[in-house]
């Protein structure tokens, strides 16, 4: 029986694909912490390309200039999703986690059946 789960809070690995030099990228996943939001509403910041309400904070591994890990403040999320390649890689972090339902699978609690 399928119950109608509340709306939650989850982490999700986020693969930054930063450009450099000659062509090239290098990527950098930081674990981010996101929230589910109404599809209705989701549908819209999606489209408007705004992360700001389902983006709510990271883990340890984001760090700032100076090297240490970066506190979860609103000026700091401001700040990481002002920066184009950080911002569409959490949006595709999240469209990932809830539409397209792709990610590791070790975790998961239900199994699929042959078919």
């Amino acid at each position: 029986m399928f119950q109608i789960p509340e709306l939650h809070e989850f982490t999700w690995p986020v693969t930054v694909r930063k450009p450099v030099d000659g062509g090239n990228f290098e990527s950098e996943t930081f674990t981010g912490r996101f929230k589910i939001i109404e599809q209705s509403r989701a549908d819209q910041l999606v489209t408007d390309g705004a992360a700001e309400e389902f983006f709510i904070g990271w883990g340890e591994d984001v760090a700032g200039a100076d090297g240490k890990p970066l506190p979860v403040t609103e000026a700091n999320k401001a700040l990481l999703l002002n920066i184009p390649y950080v911002k569409r890689a959490v949006h595709e972090a999240y469209l990932e986690a809830v539409v397209i339902g792709k990610g590791p699978e070790k975790n998961s609690r239900t199994r699929r059946g042959r078919g």
